[in-house]
């Protein structure tokens, strides 16, 4: 499990282009496929919710990202399991999602994006 904060490099400074970008890293080569794609929040922000999977000889693999935008950074929770380990993993990541919480901006900050 994972929890991020980078500034957004996309083109776009949209959400929409973040998480597009991340699902093209995670896609590459075949690297993983790209299982799942829902609409949700984090922190009360707009949110995007990624599921991929990977089958290899040693079994299958599921990575679940949660990501979300706000003045320009991108807030990802994220999960990488086996299929042994998906269940007890998922109830982790819902308690960290939904314990996420932002500072909020200072006076004058930038809040679109």
């Amino acid at each position: 499990m994972w929890v991020d904060a980078s500034y957004d490099l996309s083109d776009d400074q949209l959400l929409t282009g973040a998480t597009d970008e991340w699902q093209k890293i995670k896609t590459a080569n075949g690297a993983l496929r790209h299982n799942n794609r829902v609409s949700t929040k984090l922190a009360g922000l707009p949110a995007i919710e990624d599921a991929f999977e990977d089958s290899t000889p040693k079994g299958e693999s599921f990575e679940e990202s949660i990501v979300a935008l706000r003045s320009g950074i991108v807030y990802t929770v994220g999960l990488h399991t086996t299929k042994a380990y998906k269940t007890v993993d998922e109830k982790q990541l819902r308690r960290i999602r939904y314990g996420f919480r932002l500072f909020k901006l200072p006076n004058g900050a930038c809040t679109n994006g």
